[in-house]
């Protein structure tokens, strides 16, 4: 790594100024020169959520100013802004300024936008106080740290975003991840530790081929980029609001439609072809709809993919919205995918050196989710939000031998059919400037149907074990207060609690954190989390048969894993667009299934399927470390995020030993950066470059034992030196570029989106090979690429 360092500071910068050299800032142009958009939206309370009239709203740019007074309805609204970047400022009396840096106007349709101001508990009256640039800060008014909003615009402008909220969020300090999917280790945690959420409701993992690589992860996101909205991510000491998680938190949200003006626009790429529309259903009301349909086109990247899988994949996302006056507003949201993927064995029987090469892999998956939202607000100083939520996720595992005689022999199956029905309700109620209230409840019923077959050995016919259909839940309640004592410090705690009713344990999980303000720009957090969740639920069904035939689920009176986040950050605004957080932490993990007297903890979980053993809640575990982001906004046409990790993961096993996780990563180094050029003489043409570096250490594993591994014709690990060793550390390159056209009543834009460009080894895994009877690391890499065109109008 040492020889990479000087050579990126001297390849980074020659990069830009060739770009500079090569693309030169057109001069500023006259406005009228430009296609021109509309800028509108609504000032709310970041409590309350009720409008605010009379908001002062301040639209500019190095060559462009505007402001406007928001109307009785908290609304604003500015025509004919020249398409660009822009920084929009917002003053109301009594409540904090705020700046929203890198709004991005194109001609396609107009921006709406939904800010949200905080009030003011400052003692002293009509105080003069200066706004920052704070894009970081997340939409949950009571988070305290380890949390960072995003917009749906970043995950394609940054390099290895891919428009996937999870590829993006890779780049975020405390965060490990791969170019293969969007899986993310958290602080040493394993990814099945995540949380999903849309709309403010858990859902099943809303990914493609959600679980085939990893549990928690996928491919690629079903969310639309067309209709996400500005959304949170957190990695630990999360709101009480925020159960049935033990890592971090996605909290994504869904943009309504445009009310006023009818879209539609369509995006072909290497990976897919999309449709997509918006709209008001009638002119002049304000109820609106908008959908984007997506149909994979992976066979263009035959070759690029190993061992022939090529995945096919569609999906379908929509957002109905219905205003209704003083009965609160309405909507109707949904998300639905099919995924198919597989491979056949090698047809050349002389090539066939392991069980894989004679292997028919096959892996089918379903997603739906349909959700009904009620907004209400009352008397100005409560919302009210309610949701019905139905959701079903399903798929199928199987790995068929192919025989010297011509026949397929199943000896892995899986399938699991899971269903969610759940009810939630949440409370924020202001008392006052300085303390406001979020109470809620959630209620979720649980149907699955589980089968799984394996063989002892692959040829031999399958059994089955853990299967299993029925019904269970959970039962949350939650409650977290907020108090601004004065405008320097603020306290935030609460409790939540959950009842998994499968066995009836449960948990009471304390939170608190606290904030100091000081000098300017200058802040220190703490902050103290107690989570829990249960584990995938074939966990706590998978057994065996004795030899009298009776069936064995040992696990299923299995606990939640518990943990307890100690965190503590510094945040320093540099300049007005730069930013410095430090952040260490300390997690506690207990109350983990471990198998008793041996190695085995679910803290290592990837993505098994068949669970054997007979675990107890008698693990625990530790994850410390030290994140640190420099980022600068895009401000001056360029921007860049710089952030390092450094991880220590370890756990106690049923043997009373300490060892190694599987997540224990070490260090995770990301260099992000990016430069806008405006070009033509309207400036109305937009080039965007971005590029990211990974440095990543090696995922864990076992010592091989080669003598046991040859007489057994397989791999044999030496278990009693679990998780000693590492798979090579990785180094990846992800690029982006765009051009965008704007054209007066439509805009266009060219992507070339690049993943590990370079083909670095990625995947590595141990495979015993029957030529050279010898085990070997194995390692695979491959190119992501999506080459899309766009148009909207």
């Amino acid at each position: 790594m040492r020889f990479l360092l000087p050579a990126i500071s001297i390849i980074v910068p020659s990069l830009l100024l060739f770009c500079t050299l090569t693309f030169p800032q057109s001069p500023a142009q006259s406005p009228a020169q430009s296609p021109v958009q509309t800028i509108r939206g609504t000032i709310i309370d970041q409590n309350s959520e009720i409008p605010l009239p009379g908001a002062t709203v301040g639209i500019r740019s190095e060559s462009f100013f505007r402001g406007v007074i928001t109307d009785p309805g908290g609304v604003f609204r500015v025509e004919e802004v020249p398409v660009g970047r822009y920084t929009i400022e917002v003053r109301f009396i009594g409540y904090e300024p705020r700046i929203i840096p890198e709004v991005l106007v194109s001609s396609a349709r107009p921006v709406v936008l939904e800010i949200r101001l905080q009030e003011s508990v400052s003692e002293i009256e009509g105080v003069v106080v200066k706004a920052q640039v704070r894009k970081d800060i997340p939409i949950n008014q009571m988070a305290v740290l380890s949390a960072r909003t995003f917009t749906v615009e970043e995950t394609r402008r940054y390099a290895g975003g891919f428009d996937d909220p999870g590829r993006m969020a890779a780049s975020f300090a405390g965060v490990s991840g791969s170019p293969n999917d969007n899986a993310l280790s958290i602080r040493g945690n394993s990814p099945k530790g995540l949380l999903w959420r849309v709309e403010g409701v858990a859902v099943p993992n809303p990914n493609h081929f959600a679980g085939m690589l990893v549990e928690g992860g996928g491919i690629l996101s079903l969310l639309s980029a067309q209709l996400l909205n500005n959304s949170d991510f957190y990695t630990g000491a999360f709101p009480v609001e925020y159960g049935n998680g033990l890592s971090g938190v996605f909290d994504m949200n869904l943009r309504p439609g445009d009310n006023e003006k009818r879209g539609w626009g369509v995006q072909i790429g290497t990976l897919g072809i999309d449709g997509f529309g918006e709209g008001p259903f009638v002119k002049g009301k304000n109820a609106s709809y908008i959908f984007n349909y997506r149909y994979s086109t992976t066979a263009l990247l035959k070759g690029l993919i190993p061992e022939g899988q090529l995945p096919v994949f569609q999906d379908l996302s929509f957002k109905l919205n219905f205003p209704a006056g003083k009965a609160g507003t309405f909507s109707l949201w949904g998300i639905g995918g099919l995924d198919l993927n597989g491979s056949e064995p090698l047809a050349d029987s002389s090539e066939w050196n392991s069980t894989w090469d004679q292997t028919r892999y096959t892996w089918k998956g379903k997603t739906g989710i349909l959700g009904a939202k009620h907004k209400f607000i009352h008397s100005g100083v409560t919302a009210i939000h309610t949701s019905f939520t139905a959701a079903s996720s399903q798929f199928s595992d199987c790995n068929e031998l192919f025989q010297s005689n011509g026949i397929y022999t199943e000896y892995e199956y899986a399938e699991n059919l899971t269903s969610m029905l759940s009810f939630s309700s949440v409370l924020t109620h202001k008392f006052s400037k300085k303390l406001s209230n979020r109470t809620g409840i959630v209620l979720s019923r649980i149907a699955y149907d589980i089968t799984i077959r394996d063989a002892h050995t692959p040829g031999e016919p399958s059994a089955e074990y853990g299967s299993a259909n029925g019904a269970t839940g959970t039962m949350q309640g939650f409650s977290q207060f907020k108090w601004a004592i004065n405008r320097n410090f603020s306290f935030s705690g609460g409790l939540h609690s959950m009842l998994f009713l499968l066995n009836n344990a449960v948990t009471l999980e304390p939170r608190a954190g606290i904030t100091y303000k000081f000098l300017s720009g200058n802040s220190v957090s703490l902050a103290y989390g107690n989570h829990s969740q249960i584990e995938p639920l074939q966990v706590y069904f998978s057994g065996y048969e004795t030899v009298t035939g009776e069936s064995v689920k040992p696990n299923l009176g299995l606990a939640p894993s518990r943990s307890n986040h100690f965190v503590v950050a510094y945040n320093r605004l540099l300049t007005e667009n730069l930013r410095l957080t430090a952040e260490v932490y300390y997690q506690h993990l207990y109350n983990t299934p471990v198998k008793p007297d041996d190695y085995y903890s679910l803290v290592n979980f990837k993505k098994e399927y068949l669970v054997k053993d007979s675990l107890s809640n008698q693990g625990e575990g530790t994850n410390r470390g030290i994140d640190l982001t420099v980022e600068r906004f895009l401000s001056k046409n360029y921007y860049y995020l710089i952030t390092g990790s450094l991880i220590d993961s370890k756990y106690l096993g049923g043997d009373h030993k300490t060892y190694r996780t599987r997540w224990d990563y070490g260090y995770v180094l990301n260099f992000l950066g990016g430069r806008e050029f405006f070009l033509g003489k309207s400036r109305d043409r937009i080039l965007g470059i971005s590029g990211r570096l990974v440095f990543q250490g090696g995922e864990r594993t076992h010592p091989v034992d080669q003598e046991k591994s040859q007489l057994a014709q397989d791999v044999v690990y030496d278990y009693s030196r679990a998780w000693e060793e590492r798979f090579p550390n990785t180094f990846y390159i992800d690029f982006t570029t765009t051009f965008r056209i704007n054209k007066h009543k439509y805009s266009s834009v060219w992507g070339v989106q690049i993943k590990n460009m370079l083909l670095e080894n990625s995947i590595f895994y141990h495979e015993f090979n029957t030529t050279g009877q010898v085990v070997e690391v194995k390692g695979e890499g491959f190119v992501f690429p999506n080459i899309s065109y766009k148009i909207e109008f």
